[in-house]
Parts: structure tokens; C-alpha cells; sequence
């Protein structure tokens, strides 16, 4: 199966930069952004859970939640 020509350009890189600063606002440091790192320079920094609280609900647009799934399965 290619998936480049089942879902062209399924996750552009806004909704990755949508994405890192709509989980990091709650939880810092979540997702990140490094050159040459994870899938398109995004990995999941897995420690920025520890002690962290969440105070309120993180509501993702489900091309921002395929962009985490992306970025989560990729490591």
C-alpha cells in the first residue's frame, strides 16, 4: 500500500504547528519540535507528563489528532 498516493498530503505542516501549541499551552514541553528529529522534526517528549496537572480539556480538530497519531507511532 502507498499511503502517498492513498492520502496525499494528509497532515500539512500547519496542523502539526496547530497541534504543538494547542498541547503545549496545557502542558509544556509535550511536543517537540527539533530539525531532523521524529516525523517532519516532531517527537513526544513523553517526560513533560511528570507532575504535570491538566487544569482543562485539550481540544484537538481531528486533522490535529492525526498529526499526534503521526507523531506518536513514528518513534
Amino acid at each position: 500500500m502507498n499511503e502517498a498516493e492513498l492520502c496525499p498530503n494528509a497532515y500539512g505542516n500547519s496542523d502539526f504547528v496547530d497541534l504543538k501549541n494547542s498541547v503545549n499551552a496545557e502542558i509544556e514541553g509535550l511536543v517537540k519540535f527539533e530539525e531532523g528529529k521524529g516525523y517532519n522534526g516532531y517527537t513526544i517528549d513523553f517526560s513533560a507528563l511528570i507532575g504535570a496537572e491538566l487544569s482543562k480539556t485539550i481540544a484537538l480538530s481531528e486533522k490535529q489528532v492525526g498529526a499526534l497519531a503521526q507523531t506518536v507511532f513514528y518513534e
